[in-house]
């Protein structure tokens, strides 16, 4: 029920975001990647899991972060630069792009730290179902791999064929949190991806 609701008040969010509402601080609260509204539903999220979060927090070990974080990159990285070799013969098959204009605090916070908590809170937690039943399982991981990566379609200007690297990245990421059930592990592989991604885009 509390998944539920979590996603209800995600989706009237996003109605919000792309029909506008008449006032003044529409654009501020309402805009689609704003990290303030990211940050309100992350809030929220704590309120109604905080159980959840607690537990889940007390069981985490850093050097096991750390190995997820690593592997999940790498996996990442050669998965994509295998498939952008075989697919599209790229001589440069992993390449690292993040544009200088986004290079701003607030939107460096937003790739590091609000966007992964927040995406794996909505496109893991909430919507993969971790019962008995595989099918139901198998559905829901599919589903939240798919709407994960659909997420992203402004970053690939709208073209579909474009969002390969993100359906990888669902992938990878959705293994790490059906391991455990354990949402920080994927959180933790997500901000460690991004921030090894920036990080190489701004070195090379």
């Amino acid at each position: 029920m509390k998944r539920t609701l979590f996603l209800f008040l995600y989706l009237v969010w996003l109605g919000f975001s792309y029909n506008g509402i008449p006032n003044f601080y529409a654009e501020f609260l309402m805009s689609y990647n704003n990290i303030g509204i990211k940050i309100l539903l992350i809030l929220v999220f704590d309120l109604l899991f905080h159980r959840y979060l607690q537990e889940s927090f007390k069981s985490l070990y850093f050097l096991d972060l750390l190995k997820i974080g690593g592997i999940t990159t790498t996996g990442i990285i050669l998965t994509v630069g295998f498939i952008n070799m075989v697919l599209f013969r790229e001589t440069d098959v992993i390449l690292f792009n993040y544009p200088v204009d986004q290079r701003t605090i607030p939107l460096l916070l937003d790739s590091i730290l609000v966007a992964p908590i927040f995406e794996e809170m909505l496109f893991r937690f909430t919507l993969i179902y971790v019962g008995e039943k595989k099918y139901l399982r198998a559905f829901t991981a599919l589903v939240s791999i798919f709407l994960f990566a659909l997420n992203h379609i402004q970053n690939v200007e709208g073209n579909l064929f474009l969002l390969f690297p993100y359906l990888v990245i669902g992938i990878y990421l959705t293994i790490v949190y059906l391991r455990k059930k354990n949402i920080f592990e994927s959180i933790f592989a997500h901000a460690f991806y991004n921030s090894i991604v920036i990080l190489l885009a701004t070195l090379f």
